[in-house]
């Protein structure tokens, strides 16, 4: 298969943009400490490498694979409102159920600042995984598609896997962490195959890493948080089943309309 070599391509190049900040910062902490930028953009430097990957490789190839990326993994398919509606309904959610214990500050900083970091950081990866990846591998039966990009993903984080162990963490937990990230692989997956939207992937992602750090960045107990987390993920699950029905085609772009 002829595009096998720009996938190998793509994988190389987002492990070398990568590795070596997750090397820094799980094995060099008083180096990666001196990087002048805030915790969570020092995080892009390496959840960027997938998506700085995908688009080194369409700027290189400008094949067919670029251009049926364009037609069926969009960034906002189905229309803009609708994909920045899903994306920030949760975050609305989160504010309305907790409002009480948050300061007028803390409020404004779950609406602004932690949701576009979460977008920015969480499309760097998925602009690689299921924006160039998953198109590329259609040519697998879903199960196969969706194991190998599991696989490629876990073996991804292998340096904070590594360091990790270093620090104490018991074996046994990552390999529970790289079963779930596998697990993780089918639900965006299917979410994306369902709907063609990139911007699905990115608001799974970032609810996933929000149920391990929403407690810790809101001073909120993840006991506390459990019935929002739950119907976050109903709310999820409705969105994606319904996405294609046509009644919804009033939140999607004008474009899609017309062609319609």
């Amino acid at each position: 298969m002829s595009h096998l070599k720009p996938i190998a391509l793509f994988y190389l190049l987002a492990c070398l943009i990568s590795w070596p900040f997750m090397i820094c910062m799980q094995f060099y902490p008083s180096i990666w400490q001196t990087i002048p930028l805030p915790p969570p953009l020092k995080t892009s430097l390496f959840m960027w490498g997938p998506g700085l990957a995908a688009l080194i490789i369409w700027r290189l190839t400008k094949t067919k694979n670029a251009k049926s990326f364009s037609k069926r993994y969009q960034l906002f398919r189905g229309g803009k409102p609708l994909n920045i509606l899903v994306y920030v309904l949760p975050s609305l959610l989160f504010v309305g159920m907790f409002s009480p214990l948050l300061t007028t500050q803390q409020i404004l900083f779950f609406l602004v600042i932690f949701n576009a970091v979460a977008f920015f950081n969480s499309l760097g990866e998925e602009l690689g995984w299921r924006g160039y990846l998953q198109p590329n591998l259609d040519c697998l039966p879903p199960v196969g598609q969706f194991i190998l990009i599991g696989l490629m993903w876990e073996l991804w984080h292998l340096p904070m896997r590594i360091g990790a162990i270093k620090y104490g963490a018991p074996i046994e937990n990552m390999l529970l962490l790289s079963f779930g990230t596998i697990v993780l692989s089918f639900i965006i997956g299917f979410a994306v195959k369902h709907t063609r939207s990139v911007t699905i992937a990115v608001c799974l992602h970032a609810y996933m890493n929000s149920i391990m750090s929403l407690s810790e960045v809101s001073n909120i107990s993840q006991q506390a948080l459990i019935p929002y987390f739950v119907i976050v993920a109903l709310f999820f699950i409705v969105v994606i089943s319904l996405w294609n029905n046509p009644k919804l085609k009033f939140l999607t772009s004008r474009k899609r309309q017309k062609a319609a």
